[in-house]
């Protein structure tokens, strides 16, 4: 059974929250000082005020580096993890034309290992995005005809290269497997299109 969420409540990404937070803490910090040096001389409230904002604006990119280095870091490692998915099916689409190594690779434990660090991988790294096209993925795979199966993994291989920050511009989960499916399954593909 696969466990879907009954609502899916808009999430507000915790950087806008923080941006705002640092605003309201500046917005306060300035009010503060403009009431605070009313009694000083203006040769004394200029240079507080310029260091002010200079520290502000070091702590700001201090903060910004830190939160991209982070980024870049999950990046790397969900490239790791998401590699592991192409070569599964990689390796599956190669043994396509070969029914008896290819069911002899379905049921390895190598596969099997395989999926379980994939799915790992995806639980800790993976995008919302991510998580939710693969579950489609899985939910009712045998049950799913070639051609699902193909815009399936289609949809799981888009939303990786979404969250690792590529661009789809143009893809849907079909079109990115076209390079290395049969001309037979792209007639069917191109056909099904056609139909309203």
């Amino acid at each position: 059974m696969i466990y879907t969420r009954q609502s899916k409540s808009p999430r507000v990404p915790w950087t806008i929250v923080a941006v705002g937070f640092c605003a309201l803490l500046v917005i306060i910090a300035i009010l503060w000082l403009l009431s605070s040096f009313n009694g000083f001389e203006k040769e004394t409230k200029v240079p507080f005020i310029g260091g002010f904002f200079a520290v502000l604006v070091v702590v700001l990119t201090y903060v910004r580096e830190n939160s991209l280095k982070r980024q870049e870091a999950h990046r790397i490692k969900k490239i790791e993890i998401y590699s592991t998915f192409y070569d599964m099916m990689f390796e599956i689409i190669k043994n396509n034309k070969n029914p008896e190594k290819q069911e002899k690779y379905l049921k390895s434990s190598e596969l099997i290992d395989t999926m379980f660090a994939l799915k790992k991988g995806i639980m800790f790294y993976g995008s919302p995005a991510v998580v939710n096209a693969f579950n489609e993925f899985q939910g009712n795979a045998q049950d799913s005809s070639a051609l699902k199966m193909v815009e399936k993994i289609g949809n799981v291989i888009i939303a990786m290269r979404r969250d690792i920050g590529l661009s789809n511009f143009g893809l849907d989960g079909a079109d990115i497997l076209q390079t290395i499916i049969t001309d037979n399954v792209r007639e069917k593909l191109a056909d099904r299109k056609v139909e309203p």
